[in-house]
């Protein structure tokens, strides 16, 4: 690692029959580079011929095996002594099994200036959304989360309004995901 700030991007899995495979390993490493962005991938366990088989947006078992390796090979470049006051944790989705961790190893290493940013795509506060019968239970983990960031990215105006609704505080900034435009009509032109 050198000396200069780093932005630790923890991906969703990479399903190639969703756009998380292009999210993941195109679109945000090409964002990146092109505002020269020092970062590193966090990637986790992965089957490359997963599908889901159980959920409705990324396999209910892949997610959460996936996401705990991420916050696992974190927390040993944190031990490694790669991690640094300053650095940028990017979570490209709000509900990362295990990143309590990451929150209890960073306050116990003493670490002062550590940003954490995540992706809302929609959770429990969306009626519309998968885990909107998980509210009772979601809730409070999304509201404990929200503590702990340093802001929120979504996807829309209304999806801040629910958040803050719900009663999360962080800054919430409205953006989009960085698809790219001549890539998506390369394959569809009409």
């Amino acid at each position: 690692m050198t000396n200069k700030q780093t932005l630790w991007y923890f991906p969703l899995e990479p399903l190639k029959t969703r756009y998380t495979w292009q999210l993941c390993q195109h679109w945000m490493p090409e964002t990146f580079k092109q505002f020269n962005i020092n970062y590193v991938s966090i990637d986790g366990d992965f089957d490359p011929d997963e599908e889901i088989k159980v959920g409705a947006v990324l396999d209910a078992v892949g997610r959460g095996k996936f996401s705990l390796s991420q916050c696992a090979n974190f927390l040993e470049q944190l031990r490694l002594g790669n991690v640094k006051d300053g650095d940028t944790i990017l979570l490209q989705d709000f509900y990362t099994s295990g990143v309590d961790s990451i929150f209890y190893a960073l306050d116990l290493y003493g670490f002062k200036d550590i940003k954490i940013y995540a992706m809302l795509h929609a959770q429990s506060v969306d009626e519309y959304d998968f885990t909107y019968h998980m509210k009772d239970w979601m809730r409070h983990y999304e509201l404990g989360l929200d503590k702990r960031l340093t802001g929120i990215f979504v996807g829309s105006t209304i999806h801040k309004e629910q958040l803050r609704e719900a009663g999360l505080e962080a800054p919430i900034h409205v953006v989009s995901l960085p698809i790219h435009k001549q890539k998506t009509i390369d394959v569809l032109p009409n």
